[in-house]
C-alpha cells in the first residue's frame, strides 16, 4: 500500500512537472513576434497557438482548441498538400518558405518534432519575411535621410548668415522629398497676417513668396487653424477643400499644389513658425524628414540669433 501511494505521488509529481514545463513553454512562445503553433503529429489536432498567432486579423476571436490545423488555418478537411509532417525529425528544424494566401505575406517556416505533454507533436515557427523586409527598407530609408540631413547641417554651419543657412536646409528637405517647394512660414507682429520668409523651388515651379507677404490669416482656414493651434499640417489631397473651402482650394490649385506637409518650429519652448513642403513625390505620407530637421532648424536659428546679438553688443 505504501509503495502504491509513493508510486502515485511520483506520477502526480511528474505530471505537475510536465504541466509546469508546458506553461513555461507557452509563456516563452507568447513573447515572440513570430507566429508559433503546435499540432499532434498523428491526428493534426491543434495543441497550441501563441499570442502572435491568436492576434492575426483572420484568426482573432476564433478558438483553435479541438480543431485540426489544416481545417483551422486553411479551411480544408484533409492535410495540406504542402504539409511537411513526413519530413520532420526531433534532431533539427526543417526550413522552407511559403506565401500565405490570407495575408499575402511571405514566410520562412521552421518545423520540428517535439514532445508536447507526452504527445509527439510538430512545432512550426512562421517568420514574416515581408514584414522584416519592409522594416529593413524603412531602416535603410531612415539612414539615407539622416545622412543627407547631416550633410545639410554641415553646410548650414558654413553659411554666412541665417538667410543662407535656412536656404541650405530648405534645399535639402525639398530634394529628399522630391518636392516642388519647401519654405518657412511665420506669423507677423500684428498677429493677423502671415508671411513666407524663405522659399526653395524645384526647376520650373513658380515662386509663391511674393504672394504670401502679410497674407490675412482669415483667408486661409488651413493656416489659421495651424497657427492658432500650433499643430502639424498634413494635407494629403487638396480636393478635401474643394467643397468646404473653395477659395482655399483655388489658391492651392493655382500654385499646382497637390498635397502639403508642415511642422511647427519651437525655439526654447516658444513657437516660431512652420517649415513646410508642397507636393512631395518621395516619402509621401511620411513626416519623418520634417520631424528630423525641425530640431536642427530651431537650434540654428537660436545660435544665429545669439551670434548676431553678441556682435551687436560688441559694436
Amino acid at each position: 500500500t505504501i509503495s502504491l501511494f509513493v508510486l502515485r505521488a511520483r506520477e502526480r509529481a511528474l505530471y505537475n512537472e510536465k504541466v509546469s514545463q508546458m506553461k513555461n513553454w507557452e509563456i516563452v512562445l507568447d513573447e515572440t513576434d513570430d507566429v508559433v503553433y503546435v499540432s499532434d503529429a498523428e491526428n493534426y489536432d491543434l495543441l497550441y497557438l501563441n499570442k502572435a498567432g491568436r492576434e492575426l486579423p483572420w484568426i482573432a476571436g476564433r478558438d483553435f482548441r479541438c480543431r485540426k490545423c489544416h481545417e483551422f488555418f486553411f479551411g480544408t478537411d484533409k492535410p495540406c498538400s504542402f504539409c511537411t509532417m513526413d519530413l520532420l525529425s526531433k534532431d533539427k528544424y526543417y526550413i522552407w518558405e511559403r506565401t500565405d494566401q490570407n495575408s499575402g505575406n511571405h514566410y520562412m517556416l521552421k518545423d520540428k518534432l517535439i514532445d508536447w505533454n507526452g504527445r509527439l507533436a510538430r512545432i512550426e515557427w512562421a517568420i514574416n519575411l515581408t514584414e522584416k523586409e519592409q522594416q529593413q527598407k524603412i531602416l535603410s530609408s531612415r539612414l539615407k535621410i539622416e545622412k543627407a540631413l547631416l550633410e545639410g547641417i554641415g553646410e548650414m554651419a558654413y553659411a554666412t548668415d541665417l538667410e543662407e543657412s535656412m536656404n541650405v536646409i530648405l534645399r535639402r528637405v525639398a530634394e529628399l522629398y522630391k518636392a516642388d517647394r519647401s519654405y518657412m512660414m511665420r506669423i507677423n507682429d500684428d498677429g493677423r497676417t502671415i508671411s513666407m520668409t524663405n522659399e526653395w523651388l524645384a526647376e520650373g515651379v513658380a515662386p509663391a513668396i511674393g504672394n504670401l507677404q502679410h497674407f490675412p490669416l482669415y483667408r486661409s482656414p488651413l493656416w489659421q487653424k495651424a497657427f492658432t493651434k500650433q499643430e502639424t499640417v498634413f494635407l494629403k489631397d487638396i480636393s478635401e477643400f474643394r467643397e468646404t473651402y473653395p477659395e482655399e482650394y483655388e489658391r492651392l490649385a493655382v500654385q499646382g499644389i497637390e498635397e502639403m506637409y508642415a511642422i511647427p518650429i519651437t525655439i526654447k519652448g516658444k513657437f516660431w513658425g512652420f517649415l513646410g513642403v508642397d507636393t512631395p513625390r518621395r516619402y509621401k505620407g511620411d513626416m519623418y524628414v520634417l520631424e528630423s530637421v525641425a530640431y536642427f532648424v530651431a537650434d540654428e536659428i537660436s545660435k544665429r540669433r545669439l551670434i548676431e546679438s553678441s556682435e551687436g553688443k560688441g559694436e
